[in-house]
């Protein structure tokens, strides 16, 4: 979908930039990856949500889709509709 795509690209790019961001001190590392073992081979990398209008528009599809979402309606299920 189209939403997947812009998500990756978005995604691609601020690993990018946040490597970059940390690898020449304009960023602490902890402020844009989280603790992980392994870090040479892979990234937990932190993601900005409202600041980030592709990162909303997954979350909102995910939670807000059509009707008989299972991911929705398992959350309404354990946490009641205004959830």
């Amino acid at each position: 979908t189209a939403t997947s795509q812009n998500l990756l690209a978005f995604i691609n790019q601020q690993l990018l930039d946040s490597i970059e961001e940390v690898s020449q001190g304009k960023a602490e590392d902890h402020s844009r990856f989280a603790d992980v073992l392994g870090k040479k081979m892979r990234w937990d990398m932190l993601l900005p949500l409202e600041e980030s209008s592709e990162v909303m528009q997954a979350l909102y599809e995910i939670f807000h889709a059509e009707e008989g979402n299972d991911l929705a309606g398992a959350i309404e299920a354990v946490l009641g509709k205004d959830a």
